[in-house]
């Protein structure tokens, strides 16, 4: 069994933005994806200001050290983005800083997928 490298161990001991928020506002998004059974689920929220930017992010996980390194490193990404450049975000980034395996990158791909559900529901909500 390989052991994670020190940038997942970074993100993984030392995670950040971990959480949920807890009040319920209207410039709030949730994206959720992954499955119980394959033993991998994420969440991540975003919270919006009234310049169509990503104030905060938080995210909680079910799953590897890699699958909570990715959305650690992903919140970390995306928080005081635009919409627009939150939407063009796509998971190489979490794969090539993290220096992912190949039997890891599917938790990059999720924590995108995850991310994009969440930036769907502004246009779904009409948020902006």
């Amino acid at each position: 069994m390989m052991h994670p490298n020190e940038k997942i161990k970074d993100h993984y001991f030392q995670a950040r933005n971990v959480g949920k928020f807890t009040d319920e506002q209207d410039n709030l998004v949730t994206g959720r994806m992954g499955c119980y059974a394959d033993g991998l689920v994420m969440q991540i929220q975003l919270r919006l200001n009234s310049n169509d930017e990503i104030a905060d992010a938080k995210y909680q996980v079910f799953g590897s050290a890699a699958a909570i390194a990715c959305c650690s490193l992903l919140t970390e990404l995306v928080i005081g983005k635009t919409i627009e450049a939150a939407q063009a975000f796509n998971s190489y980034d979490l794969i090539s800083t993290l220096e992912l395996r190949p039997e890891q990158q599917n938790c990059a791909m999720l924590a995108e997928d995850t991310l994009h559900a969440a930036l769907a529901k502004i246009t779904e909500q009409q948020i902006t």
